[in-house]
């Protein structure tokens, strides 16, 4: 399963030079977006593991023996946080596009879970 996700993951990336000129501007407004919605919900989740490992909420001098745990967490959720941001993002542009006729369902779920484009997006090979 891993293996086809990372592919379909690949192959969206090589379509991403064919993109006609103005799908990969809206590519680009997505991806700024679903970068600013996944930076906003990374802060929210530090914030929320913060309080939740009992770490100080003010300056310490000392790291408290919870910290590499909450470290540990933090890392491990930041693809985790950014893939659900980009789902959601792609995910709600897609329902948008299927509603006005753009997409199909099914163009709207690969684009959303794995960034594949729209075959009228791209430039003829």
């Amino acid at each position: 399963l891993l293996k086809k996700v990372m592919r379909r993951f690949e192959q969206s990336l090589r379509d991403t030079k064919r993109l006609q000129r103005r799908y990969r501007r809206l590519s680009n407004g997505l991806g700024c977006l679903f970068l600013v919605v996944g930076c906003a919900a990374m802060g929210v989740w530090m914030r929320y593991t913060w309080v939740s490992f009992d770490l100080p909420l003010e300056g310490s001098p000392n790291f408290p023996p919870q910290f590499p745990g909450w470290l540990a967490v933090t890392i491990v959720s930041i693809p985790i946080i950014l893939y659900l941001a980009m789902v959601f993002v792609a995910g709600s542009f897609g329902a948008i596009m299927v509603a006005r006729g753009r997409f199909t369902r099914g163009e709207a779920i690969a684009f959303a879970l794995y960034g594949n484009y729209p075959a009228y997006w791209l430039r003829p090979k």
